[in-house]
């Protein structure tokens, strides 16, 4: 008997060919320097992730393929790389040339109209004379000739039709883009003691004292915090606006933050108001007063003027 025990050790490591359109530099960066939680971190290190290029070159799925490896440590990578201006891996689009490539199974094709091999055996059944059904229902000779003459004569119909000629059409030309500048906001994060806080540019005060295990950008003048795995917002006097009670958190955007109380998000408003239930898995910011929500697998689309009714994405 085969000793299954060394195949099941002998696994094979993760390659793909994909490379992240980041400078090399960024992508040789230990995975150290992105602002990952610790747990988080030790996963990655664990499954010899190690640096940014290892984490940006996977898709979402690919890290649930590492074990222990949960939706709050996704969400904790995504947040991490969003705040570098990078992205990980897109997933494959399926191709309508990829589906109708696909082979087609033999309860599919019998719902398509085809016919399985034992009904087509029963049809040739032998009638008295030796003739099979599908011989007996053959046309003769002279159907054959006019159904020969039709086929000809349709031919020449066809080389007979006019040609088209077909113009190819000027599109205009797209407006480029000028790059977004980046603006640099007015405080800078310091650390102390391995705790975080902010001060401004010059040096002169310091807003945020350093008492947290994780600060992160000011976002429409509300920035969010951690400490003991906990989250919440601050204002831009380092006054603690929203308390520390939430599991995750993201930044406000048009005056809405998404944030998750155990494995339920919902989304706030900056007074700490609940605007929209815990009652999703996941969410994404407020772009043009509508999100994406994910609950039980699908993806839907909310808008925040009409909460109740969501065009979920099948």
């Amino acid at each position: 008997m085969a000793d299954n025990r060394k195949r099941h050790h002998n696994k094979k490591p993760f390659r793909d060919n994909y490379k992240p359109p980041f400078n090399d530099s960024v992508l040789n960066e230990p995975v150290t320097n992105l602002t990952l939680r610790e747990e988080t971190s030790s996963l990655l290190l664990g499954a010899n992730i190690s640096t940014v290029g290892d984490v940006l070159k996977r898709t979402e799925k690919d890290f649930y393929k590492i074990p222990h490896f949960n939706k709050k440590n996704l969400l904790d990578v995504k947040f991490a790389v969003k705040k570098r201006d990078l992205f990980l891996k897109p997933l494959p689009v399926e191709t309508e040339q990829n589906q109708e490539n696909k082979p087609v199974s033999g309860s599919e094709n019998a719902e398509k109209g085809g016919q399985k091999p034992i009904e087509r055996q029963n049809e040739r059944r032998n009638d008295g004379n030796g003739r099979s059904g599908q011989d007996k229902n053959r046309p003769g000779k002279q159907n054959g000739k006019n159904e020969q003459q039709a086929r000809r004569e349709a031919r020449r119909e066809e080389k007979n039709k006019p040609y088209v000629m077909v113009t190819a059409i000027e599109r205009p030309p797209k407006p480029v883009k000028e790059p977004i500048k980046e603006e640099h906001d007015a405080y800078v994060k310091v650390n102390k003691g391995g705790l975080w806080g902010f001060r401004d540019r010059a040096g002169k005060t310091m807003p945020v004292e350093p008492i947290y295990d994780e600060v992160f950008s000011y976002k429409e003048d509300m920035c969010c915090v951690q400490k003991d795995e906990k989250f919440g917002f601050v204002n831009r006097q380092g006054e603690e606006v929203i308390p520390l009670i939430y599991d995750c958190a993201t930044s406000f955007s048009e005056g809405l933050a998404c944030v998750f109380k155990g494995d339920t998000c919902g989304y706030i408003d900056k007074e700490g108001n609940v605007v929209i239930d815990f009652k999703f898995d996941a969410g994404t910011p407020v772009i043009n007063g509508e999100c994406r929500v994910k609950k039980s697998g699908k993806w839907g689309e909310l808008h925040i003027d009409n909460p109740n009714e969501i065009r979920w994405i099948v």
